[in-house]
């Protein structure tokens, strides 16, 4: 039987784009200098798409801010990944089950698990007894599926149901949270982005 589970990401700020390179550049590359270069490149080679009101944030500022080690990566991130190497990513929100898709004409998919703060990435290995968490995914771990087997889909969101049962997220909207820059806290995503704007900050951890 095969056994959905998750694969567990450091918590390093390149979460998103470990959880992304584990599952389609496999395990032994580490290329997360190479993928925020790919990201910047992406941006400034379409202005009109990535402009500085999608990116809250001039686009050149962005794309050196992408590149630092310490920026997190989201939604337009995820976005120019599927579209560079053809894959629907299915990033699934703990939360509430929510399932946001990126580049859905894709044949291949990859399934993110989204914290709130932080990602980590579905894998299927062969197994007799199903686990719902693997820290050491197995050498022959499958992380990229046929987009027409929703049933992976399907079970992935069941695993995050679970998940969601032990309270592995962080509620964006409430949590405690400091600016790492200068030591500023505040409460929730929306005071966050308010002291970003107001002081070019974009380096933020849990309080």
């Amino acid at each position: 039987m095969k056994d959905s589970h998750l694969q567990v990401m450091p918590d390093d700020n390149s979460c998103m784009f470990r959880a992304f390179s584990s599952a389609a550049l496999g395990q032994t590359i580490d290329s997360m200098h190479e993928l925020r270069s790919l990201i910047a490149t992406s941006i400034q080679s379409q202005p009109d798409l990535y402009s500085e009101a999608v990116l809250e944030k001039k686009p050149d500022a962005y794309c050196n801010w992408i590149q630092r080690e310490d920026a997190w990566g989201g939604g337009i991130e995820l976005g120019i990944l599927a579209q560079h190497f053809d894959l629907e990513i299915c990033s699934i929100n703990v939360q509430d089950l929510r399932v946001d898709r990126f580049n859905e004409s894709a044949q291949r998919r990859v399934i993110l698990v989204y914290s709130g703060i932080h990602y980590d990435v579905v894998a299927l290995s062969p197994s007799e007894e199903p686990h719902e968490h693997a820290d050491l995914p197995a050498e022959h771990d499958t992380k990229v599926f046929d987009v027409a087997k929703d049933e992976v889909l399907q079970g992935a969101v069941e695993l995050c149901r679970v998940l969601q049962g032990r309270h592995y997220y962080t509620d964006t909207a409430g949590f405690a949270i400091k600016c790492n820059a200068c030591g500023w806290k505040g409460n929730g995503e929306k005071a966050a982005t308010e002291h970003a704007k107001g002081t070019g900050h974009m380096d933020f951890g849990e309080a």
